[in-house]
């Protein structure tokens, strides 16, 4: 291909390319600016203000109800948006229908996706008849849990009374079996996010919850915190933090294995984290508690370890520069750099032409 050709191709690829991101530029900000418009939109703007909102929220829904889980923020705003005006009550069925056939397509699979759970949260509100009915059909997708969150009861009970090292590891091990056994799958179909609100399962994890935070309280009362005090949400100031930490270093110190017990259960709360907001002096004192205030020996022989290989490589540069300069050799004759075959073509035209002359004189 010819250069001039090639530079032809390249152009057109060049136009194709800026003219892609300039469509992508375009959409992404129309998108943008009907999110911008749909969070602003007030019922009691004048017509002229509403009705370009509320056209361009139709428009929306009527290219994503049907796969709202291509763009669930941007559907969900448009629903806000069509549930204050005054056209819901005449579109509110139409699109009520539309949802019910995208749920049940999607119930039809059998399993409890998050696609299915943006259909569901975008078919309640727009709050048809027959909700319940769908969200036992979704509940039982999980399948029969009882004897899941039974277990789960007992384990919790059992960590709840766990006085000693021994019994307290024991329960801990077996709630966190239980928890992991209640949210696993079941026949291959996993836990939907509904089946976690229903009484048998929330009041299940509910229970497992407390245990774990009577527990913490009860790790905590030698650190400072008292076990049945009431903190409310009082930060804690710059002086109690300063004591806590003094009795964080005493206890880890005197008892190591208290803050192991602690850790373990602030991983299972992280992973189920109670219901409402926590106290802060006692989140605090838990993130005090577990924080190291000496070094574990791992970090300090990788220390050791990264600082012995910095002074072999420094001793080595020291001793290059105490050696100084290779010396020269004086006798050594720089010679310009020829090709031999320069030399052997020079020659021969030489010994040719000395050759050829010839005395007849």
């Amino acid at each position: 291909m010819k250069a001039r050709r090639l530079i032809l191709v390249l152009q057109m690829l060049a136009l194709l390319v800026v003219g892609v991101l300039v469509i992508t530029a375009a959409g992404g900000r129309a998108r943008a600016n009907a999110l911008t418009s749909f969070a602003a939109y007030r019922a009691s703007w004048p017509d002229a203000w509403r009705a370009p909102v509320e056209h361009r929220a139709v428009e929306v829904l009527a290219r994503l109800l049907t796969s709202p889980d291509s763009d669930p923020e941007l559907v969900r705003a448009a629903m806000g948006v069509m549930r204050q005006s005054s056209s819901w009550a005449a579109m509110a069925d139409t699109i009520r229908s539309q949802l019910r056939g995208v749920l049940d397509a999607y119930l039809m699979t059998g399993d409890g996706s998050p696609r299915v759970r943006i259909a569901w949260e975008l078919f309640a509100l727009s709050q048809p008849a027959d909700l319940e009915t769908y969200r036992e059909r979704i509940i039982s997708l999980g399948g029969e849990r009882a004897s899941q969150a039974e277990q789960l009861r007992k384990a919790a009970d059992h960590l709840r009374q766990a006085p000693g090292t021994d019994e307290f590891d024991t329960a801990m091990t077996d709630l966190t079996a239980a928890w992991e056994s209640l949210l696993a799958p079941l026949d291959g179909r996993p836990l939907p996010w509904l089946a976690r609100q229903a009484p048998v399962v929330a009041d299940a994890e509910q229970l497992a919850q407390e245990a774990l935070s009577l527990q913490r309280r009860l790790l905590l009362e030698p650190y400072g915190v008292k076990r049945d005090a009431a903190y409310g949400m009082m930060q804690p100031d710059p002086g109690m933090i300063e004591w806590l930490d003094a009795q964080a270093r005493t206890v880890n110190a005197n008892e190591p294995g208290r803050r192991e017990r602690l850790e373990r259960i602030d991983d299972l709360l992280h992973d189920h984290p109670l219901d409402g907001d926590e106290e802060p002096v006692v989140l605090v004192a838990t993130r005090i508690a577990l924080r190291h205030h000496v070094l574990p020996w791992p970090a300090i022989a990788l220390g050791l370890v990264v600082l012995l290989v910095l002074i072999g490589g420094l001793a080595r540069a020291l001793l290059r520069l105490r050696r100084g300069p290779l010396p020269i050799d004086v006798n050594a004759e720089t010679m310009e750099n020829v090709e031999p075959i320069d030399l052997d073509t020079d020659a021969e035209t030489r010994s040719r032409s000395s050759a050829s002359i010839t005395d007849v004189g």
